[in-house]
């Protein structure tokens, strides 16, 4: 209760105040397994543990949609407070990289996108569901792991998105496997770049 009330009068001291109360409080209920945590640490510019904490709960759909979000610059950065040295020098405990990087850095929170996009391949992997693998790399444009994973599960979708994405290296692999596996394939050149025109396959019911 206590801590309600502090974050409720905060803003009338600063909005730098009231942060670094919701960062601490959001910390009192992530120990706490509480989901509260969440909009505190995404409102005061620490999206990136809200993403833990998901991560941490196996709740993976959940964290790539905060980092998601995050990425595209729906949440405060840690900067629009304008933390002073002093304030950083309090008991807060703020990571260092998250304290460099969180929020304003594009790069930062592509990085914490791609993490959470691998966790959440791996979680699929594990169930045996390749196809949602690589579609969670997809969402964060990481074509090349989605596609090494189909390549190795399902030719004919590997072709496919190695078609779609216009990777010549891809489709070239893809050509020569499905051929090998399914049927016969022919290719023509145009304008100097190797380009699928047909892909006979047989059923797969014939493996």
């Amino acid at each position: 209760g206590e801590h309600e009330r502090a974050l409720a009068v905060a803003p009338g001291v600063s909005m730098q105040f009231w942060q670094e109360l919701s960062v601490r409080y959001a910390r009192i209920c992530a120990e706490r397994l509480s989901e509260d945590s969440v909009p505190f640490f995404a409102a005061s510019g620490k999206a990136d543990e809200a993403v833990t904490f998901y991560s941490r709960r196996g709740q993976f759909m959940e964290s790539f949609l905060v980092a998601s979000a995050t990425n595209m610059g729906s949440f405060p950065a840690v900067d629009d407070f304008e933390i002073s040295s002093s304030a950083r020098g309090r008991d807060l405990s703020f990571e260092d990289e998250g304290e460099a990087k969180q929020g304003g850095s594009d790069s930062s929170s592509s990085f914490v996108l791609r993490t959470t996009s691998a966790q959440m391949a791996a979680h699929y992997m594990d169930r045996k569901e390749p196809v949602l693998a690589a579609t969670s790399f997809l969402a964060s444009d990481d074509i090349h792991d989605a596609m090494k994973i189909l390549m190795t599960e399902d030719i004919i979708l590997a072709y496919a998105l190695a078609l779609a994405s216009g990777d010549d290296t891809y489709l070239a692999k893809n050509l020569q496997r499905a051929e090998e596996r399914y049927g016969q394939c022919s290719t023509t050149r145009q304008g100097g770049r190797r380009k699928s025109v047909k892909v006979a396959v047989e059923s797969k019911d014939d493996d």
